[in-house]
């Protein structure tokens, strides 16, 4: 069963699954060199197709990370009448569809390509199923794992993704059962965000930045109070309005604006940057707690799962281990929104597969890898002076003795997100 996964968006990626087995997984903007792309990931779907040495006709299905299809499927990929027809939600795409097949289609965004670049051509084999955001988060949890036929907790939590911003689910036998979800007035990924906002940071990929620098100050508890999501025994008890978010793409990358971050300044201006990084840092640590904690309680379970972009805050994920309420933890690496073409993937699998076990992976080089060949062709096309050396590693450590820096490039390159 070959499944090739497919994530529009921020941090756009692409996955090819064969057989269960994680062949690809790259994002797009490893190819563009635009950090957190948004474009359609044509670069990364070609990749993931050379790799698994397959065309597209040979995928049986093509897995997308969001609840319905995005209009621009229609312009990358030759999909065959019968398919869409036989699409789960074609009601809901079938406008789209019919619109965008004689290019009358309203989306001002969607692409036309010049004759050069070729559609991707799908089979009439194929299906096309479509994830819902959040449940590709848990499924790329839950089916990286290695956790077979044991209960445990899955936690999603990010900024917002088809309607919700936090979910909880079950998984147990090998299935994901969603117990409770929370929309955009819960997110505390959003609060993290906007706080970095305020620093002047870029939201949605300087986080790092405000996590890095938490440790340097002293919090402040109720200097913020009444701006943050508030949970109680695993409930929202106090949401927040976080309004429309004002966008920018600049060459391809989404800047994001919102309004909180605007109403933040006066308590940053006040109580400085590195004791507002921290009082951040520990409301969203509590909160996350008041949320997870109660529902491994009810769920009467010491394992847990999570994805989504709140989880790369590793300073939480290392405070929830520290309570001793877990047995087994496991946060998905790629966590951010770069990981749902392969969650959405995995999941189709696994729906097709409810028997098949669950492997733990073991890695994350999935992505483009260069020979010595090609890299030597590299450095004489710029002219660069180079030496080739039989053991990298002692010429390292020359360098290293003189209190040099060393760049080490090697193997393929690994998913997930960057500083």
């Amino acid at each position: 069963m070959i499944i090739l996964g497919v994530r529009q968006g921020h941090d756009s990626s692409a996955a090819v699954i064969i057989d269960g087995k994680i062949i690809a997984d790259v994002q797009e903007e490893r190819f563009t060199r635009q950090k957190n792309d948004t474009s359609f990931p044509i670069n990364a779907i070609n990749y993931c197709l050379k790799t698994a040495e397959i065309s597209s006709e040979d995928i049986d299905f093509l897995a997308i990370a969001n609840s319905k299809i995005q209009s621009h499927f229609f312009s990358f990929f030759d999909i065959p009448k019968e398919l869409i027809s036989e699409t789960p939600g074609f009601k809901e795409i079938s406008k789209s569809y019919v619109k965008n097949l004689f290019g009358i289609s309203n989306d001002k965004n969607r692409p036309v390509l010049p004759l050069y670049q070729k559609k991707l051509k799908l089979s009439q084999k194929c299906k096309i199923e479509c994830v819902d955001h959040h449940f590709s988060h848990a499924a790329s949890a839950a089916y990286t794992s290695g956790l077979n036929n044991e209960k445990a907790l899955i936690v999603t939590m990010d900024g917002v993704g088809n309607g919700v911003s936090n979910a909880i689910w079950r998984f147990e036998n090998n299935q994901i059962t969603k117990l409770a979800s929370f929309d955009q007035s819960s997110s505390l990924a959003f609060f993290y965000s906007s706080a970095t906002e305020a620093m002047m940071w870029r939201h949605g990929s300087d986080e790092w930045k405000l996590m890095g620098l938490a440790p340097y100050g002293k919090a402040q508890p109720g200097a913020l109070k009444g701006l943050h999501p508030e949970f109680k025994d695993g409930e929202l008890s106090y949401a927040i309005d976080f309004g429309e978010w004002g966008r920018w793409n600049d060459h391809g990358a989404n800047h994001y604006h919102g309004k909180m971050s605007k109403e933040l300044v006066p308590y940053l201006e006040k109580l400085g940057r590195e004791d507002f990084a921290a009082e951040v840092q520990r409301i969203s640590e509590e909160q996350a707690m008041n949320l997870v904690l109660p529902w491994l309680k009810k769920e009467k379970t010491r394992n847990i799962l999570c994805a989504g972009g709140f989880f790369l805050n590793v300073k939480f994920n290392q405070k929830l281990w520290y309570t001793d309420e877990l047995d087994f933890q496991w946060v998905y690496p790629n966590c951010g929104d770069s990981g749902l073409a392969v969650g959405s993937a995995l999941y189709v699998y696994h729906k097709n597969n409810p028997s098949a076990p669950i492997q733990k992976i073991k890695d994350l080089y999935k992505g483009p890898e260069f020979s010595n060949e090609e890299i030597k062709e590299i450095l004489d096309d710029i002219g660069l002076k180079y030496k080739y050396v039989d053991n990298p590693g002692m010429a390292a450590s020359e360098y290293l003795v003189k209190n040099l820096a060393v760049a080490w490039f090697q193997g393929k390159m690994e998913t997930g997100p960057r500083a």
